[in-house]
């Protein structure tokens, strides 16, 4: 479509003129921070061409958290929302932070383009299969559908009256394990898994996505507003806006297309505006910085002020500071202990109740107490590379970069052959981007919600194996086009 790619090369010219303008007003050492932005533009182009989810929007996230994020405040002098540790803003220590993060990315691009050749062909070809039907889905959907419905009410109403899981603030009632990750799993991804399966086999036998894109939008509207998640709906539906477009795309059906992009603008406007203004002022509001704990434990009443200032921030945080990684290359250049041990000891540590982990603690300098984490859950993640660089060592970052890189395409790839369905590797592909993004150290626990997503769609392939084709529908060489409206 020829205003598509208007729209792209627009895009493109003006990313790259503003590029360049970050070049010339860099006050330090232009040829690191060229080499930075060459490896983040290279981010960002390969996330956009790429076949695989997980780098999809990984790739677009860095882009924003690093050269945007900082573009952004460079012209504006605002102050970053995260602790930036013992970072003292200097020409020569802005140098370091972007010649590691240089190194870091180089060391990202290194491991995909490492494994494209063996990785690229295979996803591409299994982006256009879809998962099978079983036979006779169109005679109980509704009843599923209704059970559906009637779990996450249940899981609402649990979390409403015990406080399960409410982000910012330590729950009211803490669950036996494994319960409590369990949980926490579902309401992150695992209905949104479950949901996307139902709307795939619904499309598949030519029911139309409506009803299941709906569902994931009240699904994660309800989880938003629910658990204080203001990024919860996105993280829900975007994928199905991505896959689905890609259909609707392919077959010319811009009517259908643009009603679900209308009831997805229209609830994504009022999900984190009215998950905001609770978590500021509801029963259960939270601190939305580290500095302004205080004055929410002193119970003074703000003024109409500094109800407008908050606000303000929090836009700011949804829409820039939200997207880490910066913040963690700059505390972690600046931090002079860096070692393998301390490397190790973040690595290793199991975060629990009441505990302030190594890089909130100790590197980044947030203030943060295990007296207040009795009452509020905080944690300011240092992303992967600032993570890796804990060492010292720039042949970690870069190694360890590329390894992150040939793990996530082997991930995503072995979840595309269990489940051969778009929507749920782009689903779990961005939970797994998020993962990576948001990584501080406890990588065993940053690992288990992945291996909970792995053993989902391992059931999928199990199920299938165990009842057959015969008691499948068609396969997705031979389906029916989807029904539209």
């Amino acid at each position: 479509m020829a205003w598509v790619q208007r729209i792209r090369h627009l895009t493109a010219s003006i990313l790259c003129g503003a590029g360049i303008l970050s070049i010339l007003q860099y006050p330090g050492d232009r040829f690191v921070f060229s080499w930075f932005c060459i490896v983040i533009f290279a981010i960002g182009y390969s996330a956009i061409r790429s076949n695989e989810y997980s780098h999809f929007f990984l790739g677009i996230i860095w882009f924003l958290g690093f050269w945007a994020k900082y573009f952004f405040h460079s012209l504006t002098g605002i102050l970053y929302g995260e602790p930036v540790g013992a970072f003292n803003n200097s020409a020569a220590s802005w140098d370091a932070v972007f010649y590691l993060i240089a190194i870091g990315g180089s060391g990202y691009l290194a491991g995909r383009l490492l494994i494209l050749p063996a990785t690229n062909a295979l996803t591409e070809r299994a982006m256009y299969q879809t998962i099978n039907v079983p036979r006779g889905w169109a005679n109980y959907r509704n009843l599923v559908w209704a059970g559906a419905a009637v779990a996450l009410a249940l899981v609402l109403i649990a979390n409403a009256n015990l406080g399960i899981l409410i982000r910012g603030h330590v729950a009211r009632i803490v669950l036996p394990w494994p319960l409590g990750g369990l949980f926490a799993w579902m309401t992150d991804i695992g209905f949104a898994l479950i949901l996307s399966l139902l709307l795939a086999w619904d499309r598949n036998s030519a029911q139309g996505v409506e009803r299941g894109f709906l569902a994931l939008c009240i699904e994660g509207a309800l989880f938003s507003l629910s658990t204080l998640s203001r990024g919860v709906f996105f993280f829900h539906t975007v994928p199905a806006i991505v896959t689905e477009t890609r259909t609707f795309v392919r077959m010319r059906a811009l009517k259908p297309l643009a009603t679900l992009f209308a009831i997805w603008l229209l609830i994504g406007s009022a999900v984190p505006t009215i998950s905001t203004f609770i978590r500021l002022f509801g029963s259960d509001a939270a601190p939305t910085t580290i500095q302004a704990i205080p004055e929410r434990q002193s119970g003074a009443s703000p003024t109409s002020g500094a109800l407008w200032d908050q606000f303000v921030t929090m836009a700011r945080v949804l829409l820039v500071d939200r997207w880490t990684g910066l913040e963690g290359a700059m505390a972690s250049t600046a931090y002079p202990e860096k070692s393998f041990g301390l490397f190790k000891e973040a690595a290793l540590q199991r975060r629990t109740y009441g505990m302030v982990d190594v890089y909130t603690g100790k590197i980044s300098q947030s203030g943060f107490t295990e007296e207040r984490a009795k009452t509020y859950h905080y944690a300011t993640p240092s992303g992967p590379i600032g993570f890796l660089y804990f060492s010292g060592s720039y042949w970690l970052v870069f190694w360890g970069m590329a390894f992150v890189a040939v793990l996530m395409s082997l991930t995503e790839l072995a979840w595309l052959r269990l489940t051969r369905e778009p929507l749920l590797v782009a689903m779990s592909g961005l939970y797994l981007a998020f993962i990576v993004l948001q990584i501080s150290g406890s990588i065993i626990q940053s690992a288990t919600g992945l291996l909970a997503v792995t053993g989902f769609f391992l059931a999928i392939w199990c199920s299938r194996r165990l009842a057959g084709e015969a008691r499948f529908g068609k396969t997705s060489a031979e389906q029916s086009p989807p029904r539209h409206p």
